[in-house]
């Protein structure tokens, strides 16, 4: 949901700058999301499903919030679980191992 609410409040502020010219999708780039992501960070976080998430601005963790990436190997099957491949932060309290590939 990050990066969709990036999206849209970039792709907003992109049409009102210029209103004259026909919507260019290829206006929306990498470098402008990742602006976009770290203006909305600094203006107070994300809320989340879990309370509001915010990203250290030096290394771009979370600050105080379990956050993983999961994958499916074959999505159809709803019998196969999901398996962590990334993690930053702690769900229990405990000594944070900043973020890291499972």
């Amino acid at each position: 949901m990050m990066m969709v609410r990036a999206l849209e409040s970039l792709a907003a502020r992109l049409r009102h700058a210029d209103t004259g010219r026909r919507w260019d999708p290829r206006a929306v780039n990498p470098v402008g999301v990742h602006a976009e992501v770290l203006r909305q960070n600094a203006a107070g976080g994300y809320p989340g499903v879990g309370g509001l998430v915010r990203y250290a601005p030096d290394s771009g963790e979370p600050v105080a919030k379990r956050l993983a990436l999961l994958t499916v190997a074959r999505v159809p099957d709803v019998a196969a679980p999901p398996v962590e491949v990334f993690a930053c932060g702690v769900a229990d309290g405990g000594p944070d191992p900043g973020c890291r590939p499972r």
